[in-house]
């Protein structure tokens, strides 16, 4: 269904606007077809919003609306209808463009078929707010004063986007949202896509029409509607549902279009004519998106120019656009003041350099930007360094290209080069002033120009050669951004977690949602509605959802800074001027808002200080009655709060009675600790950033967080702890990924035992929450947060370097965030062994600190991990690296703690080792502590400092035959890795220098010492004594000169068990180059054998 009606609108506008268009008594051709749909929704809005403004909901509007239009377009069609040989002729010469909007449809709303009215796309915030307006104006018309029941107790929060209509913010795309919803029966966040996917649609057509009449070449449209349908970068406004500006640039090439029509042999009455339809369009360009029309105007004063200087300059063009003018100002005298206003905003926001903005948007000021306007290279997308590179370089000569065909179509007078021409200058502009927003709007704005600029020029070659090569490397350049477009839209269902709302696509959550909600309150079961998320998109969509019923919400308020700015709003407001009637209402609904919800919430200060810590901005909603208050959050699909018991592959959203929320965690926004959103100009304080794909477990997710997180408890047990599963493995300085010293205040402050470096799953001591003004509050502290320095490559580096490409303070990146009862901590089964690395770290009892995910571990590490029976044995298996030339003689002593109790210590070399320590009568969950003496560097790129690559850690049966010393050493290095073995002085190839020994097994009488091996010969004179040392002793003696050797000395009685061996040489002589280790022997056999 949601393809049928992206469709129907598409077809429906054409209809419209084919009418209107033919009202101005346009020629029937393949230009007038391709501007029809943009006129036609036009045509819609138009009227339907100057209505509006009386009052009018749109739900009484869409239909009378609609029906005289279509029966208006039936009689102009019919009484305007082609002959039938044109008609052909106008389809055969449609059939390209047709084949170019289906393109268009299936590279970017595929989606559609796929999820139909649950595609969420990105889960922008504007989309949000979109909704919201669009389903305000739908029920309650334009503009109304809220009440305090709308704003403050939450039964219509599309009321509280009343600061939007006092600065008479562009309305068009609202109201065309609200008038498909209207006709369609479905929510407005439902139709959102299909209607921005139609609009792209519009876009292509309108570019293809554009280039057409302004180069008047039909194979200009079709290659100029291909290349935008293909752009990477309108795509990326699709998908991050930028509806206003689809719908503006639409709107901009249509003016532009009819603006620069030929007009010099028409009569005034036809002239009127047009230009009545032109004024509609302009009418539309303003209530739509007047942030474009300087473009519009910057084009047309070009050519003006242009021709002036020509001496061709047409009065009837001036007569023309000033009629047009004066008919959009006959349309919307009203809105027109408020819009200059409006547009003044914007500039000043557009024009803005601040740090934080840039920080934002700092792509577009690098040297990545002409890659994104080109379209070559996605934002932040997985691009290996040499790709990245070549992108850049490719972008750049792409931009550099374009001023060929920009200033050639300037001066053949083309209208959509005019318009590129101040893109580019303005462009220059704000680049110059380092306005990051400005200059990331201003390159989506170029797109339509841009492609049709270099379609005209391509197919306008003389030779036939040079137009084939042409269109050939625009070919290529397409190819390039159909894999980046691609990219972008399948990000867009979820797949790799890179959006907003990863999982409500793909789960079908708002549609889920709905219907249980209706059914709740079929039964009677809800008196209030209670939101939590940290999430501002979700919280908006799903109060779209939730009208009528009083509603409130835990942690964080999206609504609450619209109403505590009204005062600021209302000092600027234009149509405040106009109805001064609404200026008492309004202060008096500001007073009384502040007088409920001001203060904020409580203070929340350290136990042992009494030091404030943080302040809770948003007042604590009521939860009385709790058994009718029906609670909806946020879950692990969308948050990383409470996935112990909602994990990421269950349900988005939880919609349950507020009564059943047993220690459910919810995210506040508090001073020092604030929402990504709210807090964006203070990114040192952000706590909670937006969730993002985990590199290291597929289809997971985690967020970033910073140096605090403030939690409210619901329903919490008298005692609690906190799980916390979190990592520093991402942090872009490999030597600072210290597992973060995490501490949780409530009743006290506990630590929760973090160690090492890497990743961590620990679950806190018990404590009791703060209990203040009706909310529980624990605060997590998380020690420092620092920034990621940039990690350029190539050519990236060339300008910008400095600017942060990742903005955020982060101390950890967090995986999961839960509060347990004492009964849930005592029910956890930690597995016996982890030997799956990463996939055991993924066990829901497991706890764990210090270990990279994929099992390196650096010089301190614990696992807590089940002994199931008395007498198993602690088994940990790795393997050292040899790092470097002098990497052989790396050792280091681990040391193996069992609940914090050192039981055994064992020198470790370079290689693979297996260390056994007994568990003793011990049995259930128990902690391994291990610790290195020393730790190494690993090569470039990686650059951590670890000690070993863990294979597995856990309790084993005892065996007897690995769990004592080996009784001789006979196969190097793997001997050397025996579990139990203590050696040293043996290199890992069994070379011996002065002195060698080993702790070895001693199975009883009848045995022999055998020291076995070869003396090099490197020097024909030299000769080495061996003595052979039995537990300090001395027991036999030999002179060796080079060759092979065997010394034998027997050995007596003596205890069973483990004994030192050692074998001590007179002299030295050092190996040949590039060796030159100092050796006496190459060792092939030392320990104990049977007597011969």
């Amino acid at each position: 269904m949601a393809v049928l009606l992206t469709w129907a609108l598409f077809v429906g506008w054409a209809a419209i606007g084919l009418a209107v268009l033919k009202l101005g008594r346009y020629r029937w051709s393949v230009a007038v077809l391709l501007l029809a749909p943009t006129v036609g929704f036009t045509a819609l809005v138009v009227p339907t919003y100057i209505l509006v403004r009386f009052g009018i909901p749109v739900r009484l509007l869409a239909w009378p609306v609609l029906a005289v239009l279509v029966a208006t377009a039936a009689v102009t069609l019919w009484h305007t209808r082609p002959t039938r040989q044109r008609a052909a002729g106008s389809g055969r010469q449609a059939r390209a463009f047709a084949l170019v909007l289906i393109g268009a449809f299936a590279l970017t709303g595929w989606p559609l078929v796929a999820y139909g009215f649950d595609w969420v796309a990105q889960g922008n915030d504007d989309m949000a707010n979109y909704c919201l307006l669009a389903t305000g104006y739908r029920d309650h018309g334009y503009a109304r004063v809220p009440t305090l029941g709308d704003v403050a107790e939450g039964r219509d929060q599309t009321q509280a986007f009343v600061s939007f209509v006092l600065a008479e913010a562009r309305p068009g795309s609202e109201v065309l949202l609200a008038l498909t919803s209207a006709w369609s029966g479905c929510a407005v966040q439902q139709v959102f896509m299909p209607v921005i996917v139609a609009l792209n649609m519009a876009l292509v057509a309108a570019v293809s029409g554009l280039a057409v009449m302004g180069a008047r070449r039909r194979a200009a449209g079709v290659l100029a509607g291909a290349l935008l349908a293909v752009s990477a970068a309108t795509t990326y406004g699709v998908i991050h549902q930028l509806i206003a500006q689809a719908s503006g640039l639409a709107l901009l090439c249509t003016s532009l279009a009819l603006v620069t029509a030929p007009c010099r042999r028409l009569p005034a009455g036809l002239l009127l004519r047009r230009a009545s339809v032109c004024g509609v369009v302009f009418a539309g360009q303003i209530v739509f998106y007047p942030e474009v029309t300087p473009l519009l105007a910057g084009g047309c004063v070009a050519l003006g120019v242009r021709d002036l200087v020509r001496r061709r300059l047409d009065r009837r063009h001036l007569a023309h656009a000033g009629a047009a003018i004066a008919v959009m100002a006959a349309l919307l005298p009203f809105y027109l003041y408020g819009c200059v206003s409006f547009l003044a905003q914007q500039t000043l926001h557009g024009n803005q350099s601040s740090e934080w903005m840039r920080a934002i948007f700092p792509h577009y000021l690098t040297p990545l930007g002409p890659a994104l306007v080109t379209g070559v290279l996605p934002i932040s997308g997985p691009e290996s360094p040499l790709a990245q590179s070549a992108g850049i370089v490719t972008g750049m000569v792409i931009l550099a290209a374009v001023v060929v065909p920009m200033l050639g179509g300037l001066r053949r007078g083309w209208n959509f080069a005019a318009v590129l021409a101040t893109v580019a200058a303005l462009g220059a502009y704000l680049y110059a002033r380092d306005a990051a927003f400005g200059v990331f709007k201003i390159a989506m704005f170029a797109q339509p120009f841009l492609w049709a600029a270099l379609a005209a020029w391509a197919v306008a070659r003389r030779a036939r050669w040079a137009s084939a090569l042409a269109i050939a490397v625009l070919v290529a350049i397409a190819g390039l951004n159909v894999r980046v477009q691609f990219w972008y839209v399948d990000q867009s269902c979820g797949r790799e977690q890179r959006v907003a709302l990863p999982a409500m696509t793909t789960l079908g959550t708002l549609t889920a949602f709905r219907a249980d909600y209706a059914r709740r309150v079929a039964d009677g079961a809800v008196d209030r509605v209670l939101f939590a998320s940290n999430n501002m998109v979700l919280l908006k969509l799903l109060a779209a959802e939730v009208r009528g019923t009083p509603t409130g919400y835990v942690g964080v308020n999206p609504f609450d800074s619209l109403i505590q700015d009204l005062p600021f709003v209302m000092t600027k407001s234009p149509r405040l001027k106009m109805h001064g009637g609404w200026r008492e209402p309004l202060r008096a609904l500001c007073e009384s808002y502040d007088a409920s919800f001001a203060a904020g919430g409580p203070t929340i200060c350290d136990p042992d200080t009494g030091a404030p810590l943080h302040r809770v901005l948003n007042a604590l909603p009521d939860q009385t009655d709790r058994a009718r208050v029906l609670f909806v959050a946020g879950t692990g699909g969308v948050s990383i709060l409470n996935r112990h018991r909602y994990p990421e592959d269950g349900p988005a959203v939880v919609c349950a009675p507020l009564a059943e929320m047993k220690n459910f965690a919810v995210f506040c926004d508090a001073t020092g600790a604030r929402q990504n959103f709210f807090g964006m100009a203070e990114n040192h304080n952000i706590s909670y950033n937006p969730i993002e794909a985990d590199a290291t477990f597929r289809k997971r997710t985690m967020a970033g967080v910073g140096h605090g997180m403030v939690l409210d408890v619901l329903n919490p047990s008298p005692r609690v702890r906190v799980l916390l599963s979190y990592t520093g493995s991402f942090k872009t300085d490999p030597t600072g990924r210290r597992v973060a010293p995490v501490e949780v205040v409530g009743d006290r402050r506990a630590a929760v035992g973090a160690v090492g470096s890497g990743a961590a799953r620990l679950v806190s001591p018990p404590l009791a929450p703060q209990s203040l003004g009706g909310g529980h509050f624990l605060v997590l502290d998380l020690g420092p947060a620092t920034p990621n320095p940039n990690r350029l490559v190539g050519v990236e580096k060339l300008w910008a370097a400095d600017l942060p490409r990742d903005r955020r303070v982060l101390a950890a990146h967090v995986r999961d965030v839960s509060v347990l009862s004492e009964e849930e901590y005592a029910a956890f089964r930690p597995p016996q062994q982890v030997s799956k690395f990463p996939q055991d770290l993924l066990h829901p009892h497991l706890e764990y600190s210090g270990l990279f995910e994929e099992g390196w571990v650096g010089q301190e590490f614990k696992v807590r991990l089940t002994q199931p029976q008395a007498g198993q044995e602690a088994v940990i298996r790795g393997s050292i690296p040899r790092i470097g030339p002098d990497g052989a003689g790396f050792r280091t002593e681990l040391t193996v703690l069992l609940d914090g109790t050192p039981v055994q210590t064992s020198p470790l070399g370079t290689g693979d080792f297996e260390v056994r320590v007994p568990g003793g009568a011990a049995t259930g969950p128990r902690w391994i502590e291990c610790r290195f003496s020393r730790a190494q560097i690993l090569p470039a790129p990686d650059g951590r400092r670890a000690v070993a690559l863990i294979g597995s850690i856990g309790f084993e049966p005892f065996d007897a035959s690995r769990s004592r010393p080996p009784e001789v050493l006979s196969a190097f290095p793997a001997d050397l890795s025996r579990p139990k073995l203590d050696a040293s002085g043996i290199d890992l190839d069994g070379w011996v220098g002065t002195a060698g020994r080993a702790r070895l097994w001693f199975a009883g009488p009848g045995r022999d010492i055998v020291v076995r091996g070869n003396v090099p010969l490197i020097s024909g004179s030299f000769r080495t004594d061996i003595t052979v040392v039995l537990d300090g002793a001395e027991v036999g003696q030999r002179v060796l000169t080079p060759g092979d050797f065997e010394v034998r000395v027997p050995v007596g009685t003596g205890p069973v068990g483990p004994r030192w061996v050692e074998c001590r040489f007179s002299a030295v002589q050092p190996l040949p180059s590039p060796d030159t280790r100092a050796t006496a022997a190459h060792l092939t056999c030392f320990g104990f054998e049977p007597k011969k």
